[in-house]
């Protein structure tokens, strides 16, 4: 990792501040900020290690939003039918599996995220209560993503919208 010699600076400056106002672990934040003053750059990588380097872009995070999105949208609506016998749609099938954990950890790790931290989707009926799929379902998620997004109001679907965007095939 490297970091610009303001950057150091401005760590360092924080870790003489963590010093003074947490004085329980004055020593361990003295150990950072020499390190950074000397420019011990082995080092940088060990004082952030807790920070991932697995960002998610923000269009990334907006497509995430979208299918949650998409998904509450089929939740709300489909309990709003009169008849809902009336379309070949599974209840089962509008629950949320959820991200795979395996090949989609960084959308997980934001779904989580907003769940836990932020309290949105609180309403969204997860398949098996768990925020992992444990299979990868994102293929899925995007095409019915392009239909939902044809919809002809996507915050207010009919039974028919429903139907084609969770029967999407595979």
């Amino acid at each position: 990792m490297e970091l610009s010699k303001t950057d150091r600076w401005i760590l360092s400056n924080q870790y003489k501040i963590l010093e003074q106002v947490h004085s329980e672990r004055a020593e361990s934040y003295a150990t950072k900020r020499k390190a950074l003053e000397e420019g011990h750059e082995i080092v940088y990588s060990w004082i952030s290690e807790h920070i991932s380097e697995n960002e998610l872009s923000e269009a990334e995070c907006a497509e995430v939003l979208d299918i949650l999105t998409m998904y509450e949208m089929l939740q709300v609506w489909y309990d709003r039918l009169e008849d809902p016998s009336q379309i070949d749609v599974e209840e089962d099938s509008l629950k949320f599996p959820g991200f795979d954990g395996n090949s989609r950890g960084r959308e997980l790790a934001f779904f989580r995220f907003l769940i836990e931290e932020q309290g949105k989707f609180s309403n969204l009926d997860l398949m098996d209560g768990t925020l992992n799929s444990h299979f990868p379902f994102y293929n899925q998620y995007k095409k019915m993503l392009k239909i939902w997004e044809k919809a002809e109001k996507k915050h207010e679907l009919k039974a028919k919208e429903i139907e084609k965007i969770v029967n999407v095939e595979v």
